[in-house]
């Protein structure tokens, strides 16, 4: 190996099996039996992995690694754009598979500080030096992996999931190559916006409690502006709910299991008819009425420093809840159906109707999935 040869892991999230997305692997080390640069190289990153804990001091067993999925552990790293489309892959297509999930949800459920991906310089003397920061950029050095008298502490706000997480690799490999394809040609304006979408989306998913839920509100408005190419809370309302008609009228099956429903009618009053005269008497959707009433309440955070509520509360209404969660998951979702319309088909779906659906198509038995 080369000094300072780089070794890629995603230590904080617990994955019990192997993903592929595109051209790179993302697999738990113990479950990894192919090649190595050299035998050098598969010993350090071995006791590198050794010094990661929880909170509360446990070691960390079978971090995923990233590897190629042609090469192995080559000790060749993704480039600086193939780290942001193999970062916003992993964020979405783990989160959404959790969310996705039926039942306690807090059980499997990841932020995105746990799936962050960690690039390590690792030397044939056993020595590293790891940087962290922007701002204040921090170099941390003077380790060697062959010693046991230090660790790498995992980051308080990461929560650790009572039972293994899963990932979507289907959503995360359709990401991957729509982020990478924008960012390789400024012509691909879709796919460009799928991207910056998914990088505010992300950040939303942090757990941190410096971000509040203002905050969040702010960072997935910004998200839908991208996605849908306007700021006017209006046309964007109409371009969301066109995306998802659009969607449906194109794909080969029924769209369901979305908080968007075909067939939603123009019955609710517009949420300004009575302060605005021009919308006096104006009917639009449950979309629409969500999503104007959502940029309502993030153009008074920005210009009074407040809103009233951060929940949507209207008599039957699908959408109703926290505008966090709320918005997270109709970006989601809205994301997924933009795929749809870019050619990869039945995204919306979740993992498990997935599963399902392959399983009544081939007759094979569920646990041969």
């Amino acid at each position: 190996m080369n000094d300072r040869t780089p070794f890629v892991c995603v230590p904080y999230l617990p994955l019990h099996k192997a993903y592929k997305i595109g051209p790179w692997l993302l697999v738990p080390a113990s479950m990894y039996s192919g090649e190595w640069l050299d035998t050098t190289y598969k010993e350090r990153a071995e006791q590198l992995l050794n010094h990661f804990v929880w909170v509360n001091g446990e070691t960390i067993k079978d971090i995923p690694i990233i590897i190629s999925a042609e090469n192995g552990a080559d000790g060749v790293v993704p480039t600086e754009a193939e780290g942001r489309a193999l970062q916003l892959a992993i964020d979405i297509g783990s989160i959404d598979q959790a969310m996705s999930f039926t039942g306690d949800k807090s059980q499997r459920i990841v932020t995105t500080d746990s799936t962050e991906l960690q690039i390590w310089p690792l030397s044939a003397d056993g020595f590293v030096a790891y940087p962290t920061g922007l701002m204040m950029r921090t170099t941390h050095g003077g380790w060697n992996v062959k010693r046991d008298d230090w660790y790498v502490p995992c980051p308080l706000d990461v929560y650790r999931p009572i039972m293994g997480t899963t990932l979507d690799d289907r959503l995360a490999t359709a990401v991957y190559e729509t982020v990478l394809k924008g960012d390789i040609d400024e012509a691909n304006i879709t796919e460009r916006r799928i991207g910056i979408a998914l990088g505010w989306w992300s950040k939303a998913w942090r757990n941190s409690v410096s971000v509040s839920w203002e905050d969040r509100i702010v960072l997935l408005k910004t998200g839908f502006e991208a996605l849908l190419h306007d700021s006017s809370s209006y046309t964007a309302a109409k371009r969301l709910k066109l995306l998802f008609e659009s969607a449906a009228a194109q794909s080969e099956e029924d769209i369901t299991g979305l908080l968007w429903v075909p067939g939603e009618t123009e019955s609710r009053l517009h949420p300004f008819a009575t302060t605005e005269p021009k919308f006096a008497g104006v009917l639009v959707t449950d979309l629409v009425h969500w999503f104007l009433s959502f940029a309502a309440t993030r153009n008074k955070i920005i210009h009074d420093g407040a809103a009233k509520s951060l929940v949507y509360d209207e008599e039957g209404s699908a959408y109703n809840g926290y505008y966090v969660f709320t918005a997270e998951r109709l970006m989601r979702e809205a994301l997924k159906i933009q795929l749809e319309l870019l050619g990869h088909k039945g995204l919306w779906k979740t993992g498990l109707a997935r599963t399902m659906g392959n399983i009544k198509q081939t007759g094979a038995k569920f646990h041969d999935i």
